[in-house]
């Protein structure tokens, strides 16, 4: 299983989708998250969810039930809110609680 935050333009999900059997994606940005959900709407293996990934990962993190690669690259720019800025600085915290190594 592979988890992704920061889905962007979808090109970490497009190179891993032949590797894994199944693929969760999350993307803040409401635009790119609808291309998301376009260009992958044809691989079943491929989940893609919209909000926040300090909201969202717990979430599919509850999902997991076999080995998975997180690959955490959700990340502010000067264009998100003040909202999402202090949420990331949590992310680590949350995903350490839902899944302790």
């Amino acid at each position: 299983m592979f988890v992704e935050t920061g889905t962007y333009l979808g090109e970490m999900i497009n190179a891993q989708e032949g590797n894994f059997d199944r693929l969760l994606t999350v993307e803040l940005d409401p635009e790119l998250y609808r291309k998301a959900v376009r260009r992958f709407r044809r691989l079943a293996q491929v989940s893609v969810f919209q909000g926040d990934s300090s909201v969202e990962l717990p979430k599919m993190v509850a999902a997991v039930n076999e080995p998975a690669i997180f690959w955490l690259d959700a990340h502010y720019s000067k264009a998100s809110p003040p909202a999402v800025r202090l949420t990331h600085l949590s992310l680590r915290t949350r995903v350490g609680t839902a899944a302790p190594i």
